[in-house]
């Protein structure tokens, strides 16, 4: 139990830097501003992509595949392009998805030369339908609207080494037809090296680098010398290899290209609704990805495209402004050493500090213990929310209406995860068992990630290094055995709290984004990740006052509970987050029988 009055400020300063380090990081992660109507003619403007979006999907109205609204669509972009004085062709055709869907798509394609024309074509890339639900200006009026002024920068400036095929096709919604028909059919495809992708899941936030081609080391070369607020890591890469989910860029990466995959996801709740209009739109989203598609598209016009050959990658953004990378086949040796040093310095530190092999045992059972404790809390809540209706089912669309009572839920969980650890284990000498024990953790996780995972080994590397680090000095003071067992030697404060806030460090970026990315299945995962953070503070908690000790807990729990119960007693659905409805033509033809059929997220209604 904390008996301790020394380490109370240092808690609390700790606590409030991780804070601070994720209001800088949301703040650093915001959009650019939009680029006014009178900007240079060489730089993106969102302003006069804006008026072109506006004309195309102003009108509010759906633009789904086939439809007479997607014909007018598709001759306004004609129109914009050959007002550039850029030529075009209409693929059109039939095409069908990988499973049972087909249908007439018409493609539009704009040819831009390049002075080497042997050498590999790039491909600039968006679809220009709607779901029937809604007017799809985020999704993909954004990637449209982007596309047009970037071709109207490219029409002023001299040749690429590359030429650029345009490509803005029909019937994405539903089921990459018009990339299918593009891909399977068009003679420019066999040129085609690498190519940029643009989509969205919202109408705000910034653009976001998901998605690359086999060869992501030389594409991370790429985006990192070119763009100027990069917005990607690859754990990113990773998940997204792991979901079901499927843009354009699906089709293009099956044809060997290379390139990258940008999308927006802020606001996810208005996405496929009668929501995503042109009125709700962030235009520094818009300016953002225009910006990256800009930039990437010439870079990879420029790029010597035989020398991208597959390679994966380790890479993360530090603040949106910074982008670390090297290739995945040096993570297996950076992991062995690693955890070769972080083994020696805890056999080095576990002696001086005359701390038992037993204790650490304890220290790391009781770190687990808390550990799973938290994560199971959080993930019955999200079950008992679920059953009783408060949040869309698992099944569904599952983006809550009000899901900040939940956030605030599970950080308050993730708080309570190294409280319930110093709880657990609390004897002599506990904060070096409970740093030893928590250093051991961190060098199992490196050593697999490295060795299995290597795309998401970054969440480990830095944080050990940065316990490294702090295990070097904290060696160096302990200049002898202690041989005092009523007076061991106390931890520094700062051997604590550099883990931990390097762990932020990397952990916090993609925490801002999991739920936007994953809806109300990331609650749990914010509390594991959160958790794991803040696990390192166990060693601070068994030496703190009792008084913080109880503040912390009780603070924690009350949220906890507050937030579930505010979640729990708000409606699943809103005016501003609506419930997804499918309308369905039921035709029975063999028994005359037609009707039409309502089907809900819910289920309920």
């Amino acid at each position: 139990m904390p008996a301790s009055d020394g380490r109370r400020h240092e808690l609390w300063f700790t606590l409030f830097a991780l804070g601070a380090f994720a209001v800088l990081t949301q703040w650093m992660y915001a959009p650019p501003a939009a680029q006014p109507l009178n900007a240079r003619s060489e730089i993106f403007s969102a302003q006069r992509a804006a008026v072109v979006l506006k004309e195309l999907v102003g009108t509010g109205l759906p633009h789904p595949l086939a439809s007479a609204a997607n014909a007018k669509i598709r001759a306004r972009i004609v129109q914009r392009l050959a007002a550039l004085g850029i030529p075009t062709e209409l693929q059109s055709g039939w095409s069908c998805d990988s499973v049972s869907v087909c249908g007439y798509v018409v493609n539009i394609i704009a040819p831009l030369a390049g002075t080497e024309p042997n050498g590999g074509t790039i491909l600039l890339a968006a679809h220009y339908d709607s779901v029937p639900a809604g007017p799809g200006a985020g999704d993909d009026g954004v990637g449209v609207a982007s596309i047009l002024e970037i071709a109207r920068i490219f029409q002023q400036q001299p040749a690429r080494l590359h030429p650029i095929i345009i490509l803005i096709d029909e019937g994405e919604e539903a089921g990459l037809l018009g990339a299918r028909l593009f891909v399977a059919e068009h003679p420019a495809t066999r040129m085609i090296k690498a190519a940029v992708n643009l989509d969205a899941r919202g109408d705000s936030g910034s653009s976001l680098m998901f998605e690359t081609g086999t060869a992501t080391d030389w594409a991370m070369r790429q985006y990192a010398k070119v763009v100027a607020q990069p917005l990607s890591n690859s754990l990113y890469y990773f998940i997204d290899k792991l979901l079901p989910n499927s843009t354009d860029f699906t089709v293009f990466k099956a044809a060997g290209y290379q390139g990258f995959n940008f999308a927006l996801i802020g606001n996810v709740e208005r996405y496929h609704t009668p929501q995503d209009r042109f009125e709700n739109l962030d235009l520094g989203s818009l300016q953002h990805q225009g910006e990256n598609a800009l930039a990437t598209v010439q870079a990879l016009a420029a790029s010597d495209l035989s020398q991208a050959l597959p390679e994966r990658s380790v890479f993360f953004d530090v603040l949106g402004r910074v982008l670390l990378h090297w290739p995945a086949s040096w993570a297996a040796p950076l992991g062995i050493a690693l955890t070769a040093l972080l083994l020696a310095a805890a056999l080095g530190i576990k002696v001086r500090a005359n701390v038992s092999g037993r204790h650490i045992a304890y220290s790391l059972v009781a770190l687990l213990c808390g550990w799973f404790t938290a994560i199971v809390v959080a993930a019955s809540l999200v079950w008992l929310l679920r059953a009783t209706g408060a949040v869309p089912p698992a099944l569904a669309y599952s983006w809550a209406a009000y899901p900040s009572g939940m956030h605030a839920a599970c950080i308050a969980l993730a708080c309570l995860t190294p409280a319930v650890a110093a709880r657990l284990f609390a004897g002599r000498g506990a904060s070096w068992s409970l740093w030893l024990a928590n250093l051991l953790l961190l060098t199992a996780l490196v050593l697999i990630s490295s060795l299995k995972f290597p795309e998401m080994s970054f969440l480990f590397v830095v944080p050990a290094a940065a316990t490294l680090l702090a295990a070097c000095f904290t060696y160096g003071k302990l200049a002898q055995p202690n041989s005092d067992a009523h007076s061991p030697i106390q931890l520094p404060v700062w051997a604590i709290a550099l883990p931990v806030l390097s762990a932020g460090l990397v952990f916090i970026p993609s925490l801002l984004l999991t739920y936007a990315a994953l809806g109300t299945d990331a609650w749990p995962i914010i509390t594991a990740a959160l958790g794991f953070v803040l696990l390192g503070l166990a060693a601070m908690l068994v030496e703190t006052s009792a008084t913080s000790y109880r503040t912390l807990v009780c603070l924690a729990s009350i949220v906890v509970v507050a937030g579930a119960g505010t979640t729990l007693h708000r409606p699943a659905y809103s005016a501003q987050s609506p419930q997804r409805t499918l309308v369905w033509y039921a035709l029975d033809a063999d028994h005359h029988d037609a009707r039409w059929v309502t089907q809900t997220d819910s289920h309920r209604v």
